[in-house]
């Protein structure tokens, strides 16, 4: 990112002073570097990059009022490098990040080809936008200005980001798939509990997915007590045959079994829960120290069979299912007179460790994987999540994507390819422009992996355009395997269409 401005120029040690020192400046987090005509921040982090572009633009506006500045982002794109202007957006990078409007499209154009051009949106320019936690919460808890100020704690003390609903689901449409995508790919949840959010049908089903979460993939839940009514040892003492009372009305007695088997594993947090305004920040802090010295992968566990359901005398509860301990297999084996889920599990060959024991560091761990997904994270990068989530109730870690990788670089990919038994290509418009999926599918050819195709619906007509694309390519072998449809609008095709892929994979 580089600040460009007219004639004047900024006291670099007021910058440095501002930016370059803090507890995150000396972890190879970020860098700042004063270049001819701007100053140009580099991180890893988008939260970093955030608090750095708003601490240039607060010094800049304080010490030049009325002084022109811009903000242009560099990045590369494949193995291409764009930037785009933000003036055009009349806006600055600092409140964009800040915003979190990572839908917002870019006009970016070739750094050396001026008239090489392209639209995009944000998150993508970004490579992409980590969670490291998920804030599950009930809107009538709290203030929006309570929330927004212990969101943005978490944010400055972990370099992490938090997603937030209001933020991540504004303008946006299919709000429960968005929800258990980001609950999915976030490192941690916090559940701010409430006898209000035990009513609530979205949280409930957030309650639902977390406690998958927890038991399939070792993530922790932290909760937060945001009512006197569900601290530790009220939640202990609530009563499983009467249910508890709020102010909607009365939490229902198996929801109140679901909280006392799963969240009291847990710690409640309530330090700030009687705090005065005084001392909020204080006890913000207290809280926040300990989430990050407790964010640690937890040993998995059976996954309990859960639903969320609405009761009869009205509200929502959460149950759990009996003689289900584990999610149904995504391909049933039983209904073709095969294993039963538990035997076929216990079959599949376990991946290797991180570090194997020829001491061989892998760019990701386990460092073998069943399915490798190659997709263009604008055009199917739902499809891809949808069908990661359904692998993983199987295989667990067995399953390579990008956006859920801590390494997302050409090797890492070139890694994952090499090391998977299948290679999963989504087919969309300009697959086969892009050249890191091309570089993925001939790689994926060259080392004699199994390929499986898939489509969504609205592809379907490009199928032959796309095929001869790939033979331009040396890719032509591709357009004899017969792709699948992916239709996850209805929930009847979905099922159909993740079955057939997952029959295709071998799983």
């Amino acid at each position: 990112l580089c600040r460009r401005w007219e004639q004047k120029r900024l006291d670099w040690n007021v910058l440095e002073a501002r930016v370059g020192s803090g507890v995150w400046a000396g972890q190879e987090m970020l860098r700042v570097e004063e270049v001819s005509g701007g100053i140009v921040v580099e991180s890893s982090s988008v939260a970093v990059l955030r608090d750095s572009c708003r601490t240039l633009e607060d010094l800049l506006e304080q010490h030049f009022p009325g002084v022109w500045f811009s903000t242009e982002l560099r990045f590369s794109l494949k193995t291409d490098r764009f930037k785009a202007d933000t003036d055009a957006l009349k806006s600055t990078m600092g409140r964009i990040l800040e915003r979190k409007q990572w839908e917002l499209q870019l006009e970016a154009q070739d750094f050396f080809d001026g008239d090489a051009r392209v639209r995009l949106p944000l998150r993508e320019a970004l490579g992409g936008v980590r969670h490291g936690f998920f804030a599950s919460q009930c809107w009538k808890d709290r203030s929006p200005e309570v929330l927004d100020e212990f969101v943005d704690l978490v944010e400055g003390l972990s370099r992490e980001m938090v997603w937030v609903d209001k933020e991540e689901l504004a303008g946006q449409g299919q709000l429960l798939l968005r929800m258990e995508e980001g609950m999915r790919a976030a490192g941690s949840i916090l559940v701010l509990l409430s006898p209000d959010y035990l009513m609530s049908q979205n949280c409930l089903l957030q309650l639902k997915w977390a406690i998958e979460e927890h038991c399939s993939r070792g993530k922790h839940i932290f909760v937060l007590a945001v009512d006197k009514d569900a601290t530790f040892d009220n939640l202990r003492n609530w009563s499983s045959l009467d249910g508890f009372g709020c102010r909607s009305g009365r939490v229902g007695a198996e929801t109140v079994k679901v909280v006392k088997k799963w969240l009291l594993q847990f710690k409640v947090y309530t330090e700030w829960l009687e705090a005065d305004a005084s001392i909020l920040e204080k006890q913000f802090r207290a809280v926040v120290a300990m989430l990050l010295n407790a964010q640690t992968t937890l040993q998995k566990k059976p996954t309990p069979s859960l639903e969320v359901k609405e009761h009869e005398g009205g509200g929502w509860v959460i149950q759990e299912v009996t003689g289900r301990s584990t999610p149904p297999k995504m391909v049933s084996a039983q209904a073709q007179g095969s294993t039963s889920p538990t035997a076929a599990a216990a079959s599949t060959p376990a991946c290797p460790p991180f570090v194997a024991s020829t001491g061989l560091r892998f760019k990701n761990p386990p460092g073998q994987w069943k399915v490798f997904i190659s997709h263009v994270q604008a055009e199917t990068g739902k499809e891809a999540l949808r069908l990661f989530y359904e692998m993983q109730k199987v295989l667990s870690s067995g399953v390579w994507l990008d956006v859920m990788m801590g390494d997302m670089g050409e090797e890492a990919m070139m890694e994952g390819v090499s090391n998977s038994e299948v290679f999963l290509m989504i087919l969309s418009p300009s697959y086969f422009q892009r050249s890191f999926c091309i570089m993925e599918c001939k790689k994926a050819l060259d080392c004699g992996k199994r390929v499986v195709l898939a489509h969504p619906h609205d592809t379907k007509k490009l199928l032959s355009d796309l095929f001869q694309q790939a033979e331009k390519h040396g890719l032509g072998s591709v357009g004899s395997i017969q792709s699948i449809l992916l239709i996850f609008e209805d929930p009847a095709f979905a099922q159909i269409s993740i079955a057939k892929v997952g029959e295709a994979c071998g799983l």
